[in-house]
Formats: C-alpha cells, sequence, structure tokens
C-alpha cells in the first residue's frame, strides 16, 4: 500500500491485497482474493482521527467469481504513545457474476494495540467477508484474535499469535462444500489457530 498526508489534518492512502488458497483434495479448485481499498482519516486533534474508507473485493474459485463493494466509517483514537484504538462500520454489497441471490454484508472490526517496554501485544475482533478459502467464493468470518511480540534484541523480535474462528455462508453462496470431511450442506465451521515466528528488522 501507499499513503501520504494531503495537508496537514487530511492522510490518505490506497492498499492492494492479494490471497491464494488450494485444497489438496481430488475436485478441489484453487481460490484467490484480489483486494483493493482506498481511505481518508481526517485527524481531529494530536490524540483523534475519522475516517472512511471504500474496498472493493473480487473472490474466484475456479470458474466461479463475485464481487462485494461497500463503505465504512473509521476511528482510531491514540489513549498514549503506547496505547492505540482503532475501529471500523460499514457493510459490503454481494454479488455472483452468474445472478441468485444477493445482499448486504455488515463489516464491524475493532482492535487495540499496546506496547510496554520490550513487549508489543494486541487484541482484535470483528464480522466481515473473507475468501481464498479453498472450499467456496467466499466467506462470512466472526473472527478474535491476539498477538504478542518480544523484542529479545534491537532488532530480533520474538512473535505468538492465536485466534477463534467461525465461518458462514455469503448471502447468495450456493455452492457445495460436499467432499471428504464435508458432509452436503454444511455450510459453516469454526475452529482456532496459533502461530509464531521471528522476526528481523
Amino acid at each position: 500500500g501507499v499513503g501520504w498526508s494531503a495537508t496537514q489534518r487530511w492522510l490518505l492512502s490506497l492498499d492492494y491485497r492479494f490471497e491464494g488458497a488450494k485444497i489438496e483434495e481430488v475436485g478441489r479448485e484453487p481460490g484467490f482474493l484480489h483486494q483493493g481499498t482506498a481511505q481518508a482519516m481526517f485527524r481531529i486533534d494530536r490524540r483523534t482521527e475519522l475516517g472512511v474508507d471504500g474496498r472493493l473485493q473480487r473472490f474466484v474459485l475456479g470458474s466461479q467469481s463475485a464481487l462485494a463493494a461497500g463503505p465504512a466509517a473509521l476511528l482510531r483514537h491514540r489513549f498514549s504513545r503506547q496505547l492505540t484504538l482503532s475501529m471500523g462500520a460499514g457493510a459490503s454489497y454481494y454479488r455472483e457474476d452468474l445472478g441468485g441471490p444477493e445482499g448486504w454484508v455488515p463489516r464491524v472490526t475493532g482492535s487495540l494495540d499496546g506496547a510496554i517496554r520490550q513487549v508489543t501485544w494486541g487484541v482484535a475482533a470483528g464480522h466481515d467477508l473473507v475468501g481464498a478459502s479453498g472450499f467456496t467464493t467466499a466467506l462470512t468470518a466472526d473472527f478474535a484474535a491476539a498477538t504478542v511480540g518480544w523484542h529479545v534484541l534491537r532488532n530480533v523480535q520474538l512473535r505468538a499469535m492465536g485466534n477463534l474462528f467461525r465461518n458462514g455462508p455469503a448471502p447468495d453462496l450456493r455452492a457445495d462444500l460436499s467432499g471428504p470431511g464435508h458432509p452436503t450442506g454444511s455450510l459453516s465451521s469454526q475452529g482456532y489457530g496459533v502461530a509464531a515466528a521471528a522476526e528481523w528488522q
């Protein structure tokens, strides 16, 4: 992504994101997500910013594809140099290219990020459209996540991450999740993930 300060108070940015996934089962097609976002933030004071964004998503699964687009209102508040709250609320209109049912999907996200000496941490939760699952063109997702990082050295950081999720069908999703381990009609799932990483900056 790229960002720049249009004035002392207006901050503008453009971002592109790509994801891909392939389930290693017979008959499964690869899935992809192309996502572009334009954002404008207005600095009210040294601590608080308000803004809006517009997001366009294209979901692809084999020969199937879908589009979703919509706006969101944004808030960013710095309680201190070490603690920042970010929130967003909006909606995306989802439509498959081949027609069928379509509709709005709410988009709500929130995160709190902090730092205490050599330790950084963050928690986040939300509801949004996600793609590149390898099972369907798109899914709705409820999620909660936490991360913690420790600067062992000035340029070396150890990180640990964990998340909980619950996925469901997008408004006009008619894809069949049937297959090994996926009974016909099973259009929702839930689970968790954990990860660890070492970073050099």
